[in-house]
């Protein structure tokens, strides 16, 4: 293995941490080259000390399952099947949405107001011939823009809404006036 030979005060400092953890992390495993004692000096390949660091932060973070008891097995079983559950209902619930439709729809709008944006040269380039002032030529093309930006605004699917909710509230103002 590569890596700069350590010794257990040089690793202790590499790490940023005491000589008695050095000497709980040789208790739990950790990889040595020579070890120390009657005048011998501890050395650590740099490397492997890594390595090993990295095995035992994964396994911390993923929990030891084999000292498991049998009723916390059963446990952490059940409570993953709840969740699945909870996510197939909210699916079928309409609460959930496929990333993919989502991906499709979003790539379809951004494909539309593309082309409305490259458009606008051509679309525009008539209306500005006669233009007498740059207050209009502004206007006229930020009409232009507007138009093409709303595009992203007019799919009700975004926006939460649907026209049918607003009639009643409408027709309903109607007849109180």
């Amino acid at each position: 293995m590569t890596g700069m030979e350590l010794s257990k005060a040089d690793l202790a400092k590499f790490y940023g941490v005491s000589l008695p953890t050095i000497s709980q992390w040789v208790g739990k495993g950790c990889p040595f080259i020579s070890k120390g004692g009657q005048g011998r000096k501890w050395v650590f390949s740099s490397s492997a000390v890594t390595t090993w660091r990295e095995d035992q932060i994964a396994q911390q973070a993923l929990g030891d399952v084999s000292s498991l008891d049998i009723d916390e097995a059963r446990r952490r079983k059940l409570a993953a099947e709840a969740a699945l559950t909870e996510l197939d209902l909210s699916h079928r619930r309409g609460e959930l949405i496929e990333v993919e439709l989502i991906a499709d729809l979003v790539g379809d709008e951004y494909a539309n107001v593309r082309a409305k944006i490259l458009a606008l040269p051509t679309k525009l380039a008539p209306l500005l011939l006669g233009v007498a002032s740059l207050a209009e030529a502004r206007g006229i093309i930020e009409s232009g823009i507007i138009e093409a930006l709303e595009e992203l605004t007019a799919d009700e699917i975004y926006s939460g809404t649907d026209e049918s909710d607003q009639e009643p509230e409408e027709s309903e103002s109607k007849a109180a006036a």
